[in-house]
């Protein structure tokens, strides 16, 4: 069969003629499967959605949802963060979302798609790659609202980390939409949020332990031993407990990891990290691990790990010190903590 004519990543079946295809052709490709139907009417071509992980196909689903509907539409909320780049959801993405501009429309929901109905401002919305979805501030607005708090506030971080948006931003944007359902939700991860983490397994677990009623640690903190020398950067802090939380969603000690690789390269790194654990005890601090197992699974359990580490340390005994950054002017004065 001969090669198709240049055709977009997504296209409709009247594209596909108008670039020269006969009826014909067209019924042969949809029906040997070498276009993937999309929605009714919609395609793409097979082997692109096969040389796609999660979040591409998403997005092809989410052009293929604005190609058979008016300019009204937008991709929004968990669509929208998939095309931002931004965190996805620990369950995977579910159904394309969208909102509508127009009010006068009602919202709808299926197994494949959510249209929501709301208000649009000029600036939330863009055209990113060409595909009409929220803005950066808008869009974590949403998902604020609407994810569940530990993949919200995972996407929150991200956002800022990657200067989308401020937390000013995101707070006008929740006073535009002051009365919207899940506000509050929102107004409750918002304080939660902090550019320093840097994975999603690092924001999702402060904010599971803070539902747990545990303080959430200071981000990203630079140890430095009694004679000044750097030691390492640590995922989490409770500085008046002295205590490191390190989020191994790396797999370190993995044993399927150590039988997937090269013995002496993981030989080699688990060796680095002892001795990278080994200098941080030796300043006098508590240090706790965990993964995405326990926060998924034992949570409770990790909870009561962490309490009982935070009732046994003990700053006091600290004998180096900290800092938010390598700068010697970013040091944490301790004796706040010490009071």
């Amino acid at each position: 069969m001969p090669d198709d004519p240049p055709l977009p990543d997504v296209f409709t079946t009247g594209t596909a003629a108008r670039a020269g295809l006969a009826h014909h052709a067209i019924a042969h490709r949809i029906r040997t499967g070498r276009w993937r139907r999309l929605r009714r009417g919609v395609f793409c071509h097979a082997d692109r959605w096969s040389s796609l992980d999660a979040r591409g196909r998403h997005l092809l689903l989410a052009w293929a949802e604005l190609l058979t509907v008016d300019r009204h539409r937008v991709v929004s909320h968990e669509s929208a963060a998939a095309a931002w780049g931004l965190p996805l959801p620990s369950a995977g993405l579910g159904p394309v979302w969208t909102t509508d501009g127009d009010l006068g429309r009602s919202a709808r929901r299926s197994r494949d798609r959510v249209v929501e109905v709301a208000s649009l401002r000029p600036q939330d919305v863009v055209r990113l790659d060409g595909l009409a979805v929220t803005a950066e501030t808008r869009t974590v607005a949403d998902c604020l609202r609407h994810l569940p708090l530990l993949d919200a506030v995972a996407v929150g971080d991200s956002a800022l980390r990657q200067r989308l948006t401020t937390t000013r931003q995101l707070d006008e944007t929740l006073r535009f939409q002051a009365g919207w359902p899940y506000v509050a939700r929102a107004r409750t991860a918002l304080p939660l949020l902090d550019p320093r983490r840097e994975t999603p397994l690092e924001s999702q677990s402060c904010a599971a332990l803070w539902q747990c009623g545990i303080p959430l640690p200071t981000a990203q903190v630079y140890v430095y031993d009694a004679d000044g020398r750097f030691i390492a950067v640590v995922d989490a802090l409770w500085i008046a407990a002295g205590l490191i939380g390190e989020c191994d969603g790396r797999t370190k000690y993995d044993l399927d990891l150590v039988q997937r690789r090269d013995p002496d390269v993981v030989r080699s790194a688990l060796l680095r990290e002892k001795v990278r654990e080994d200098r941080l005890r030796a300043t006098q601090l508590g240090v706790i691990r965990w993964g995405t197992w326990d926060l998924r699974h034992d949570l409770p359990g990790l909870a009561r790990r962490v309490r009982a580490a935070l009732a046994t340390g003990d700053l006091r005994r600290f004998t180096g010190s900290l800092r938010l950054s390598r700068s010697p002017s970013d040091v944490i004065d301790l004796s706040h903590y010490l009071r």
